[in-house]
């Protein structure tokens, strides 16, 4: 009878550790199929475990991540926000955030990190994993698209510019012209000696009105450009 004990117990924890090693396979199977990388640190911040996957977006081996500090890969710039995410994960703060990196040929990667801590039962610090995906290519996009928008708007503005420039010239041409008829009518008349001082009088209030004007098209023009008004010019 105890033969026939030990035998099922022993086939019991045979097909245990078969159902054990079939489940880490399963577990296995699907942390290689996403498009994240997996890392574990442990209490210390040091790589325990990293996906091929995680090899894969890097560019390093396994050996060469495996019981070194994330943030040795971490880009200089960044390692103060990498440190303070750290301080904030200890104190079970599990915040997503995206960090600059470096991969193995030293171009830059843009990296979103999903961190989770792990704690024992005491409620103690044990170590974390993260969850890690390449945004490199989306931050990218981003920046063309805005490029591309500020491309649009310096268009836009100069176009605007073209056309407020005309409608000035059209405008201030007017006074201006004005001013130049009176100002040589006014020479004419002194150089006759026919003229009255009424008549020159007149013809500098004349020139005096229309400065004036040209004044008030300049005015207008500061206070659209200021955002004062939503009308550069008026219509004569």
């Amino acid at each position: 009878a105890s033969a026939l004990t030990l035998a099922a117990a022993l086939a019991q924890r045979k097909e245990a550790d078969r159902l054990v090693r079939v489940s880490e396979a399963r577990y296995r199977l699907l942390i290689e199929r996403m498009n994240e990388g997996l890392v574990i640190q442990d209490v210390e911040g040091n790589m325990v475990y990293v996906s091929d996957r995680f090899c894969e977006l890097t560019g390093y081996r396994r050996d060469q991540l495996v019981g070194r500090p994330l943030r040795e890969f971490v880009a200089v710039e960044e390692l103060g926000r990498e440190a303070e995410h750290e301080r904030r994960l200890k104190q079970g703060r599990s915040e997503s955030f995206e960090l600059g990196m470096r991969k193995a040929d030293g171009e830059p990667m843009a990296a979103y990190v999903s961190p989770r801590a792990m704690f024992d039962e005491q409620g103690r610090f044990i170590g974390s994993f993260a969850l890690i995906a390449d945004v490199s290519a989306q931050r990218r996009a981003e920046e063309q698209a805005r490029r591309h928008l500020q491309q649009l708007a310096h268009v836009s503005r100069v176009s605007s510019m073209g056309e407020m420039a005309s409608a000035i010239a059209h405008e201030i041409n007017q006074p201006l012209t004005a001013i130049t008829n009176f100002a040589y009518a006014i020479v004419r008349l002194l150089r006759s000696g026919q003229g009255t001082v009424e008549e020159a009088l007149g013809a500098m209030e004349q020139v005096a009105e229309e400065a004036e004007r040209a004044g008030e098209v300049v005015r207008r023009m500061r206070s659209f450009v200021r955002g004062e008004e939503g009308q550069v010019l008026e219509e004569n």
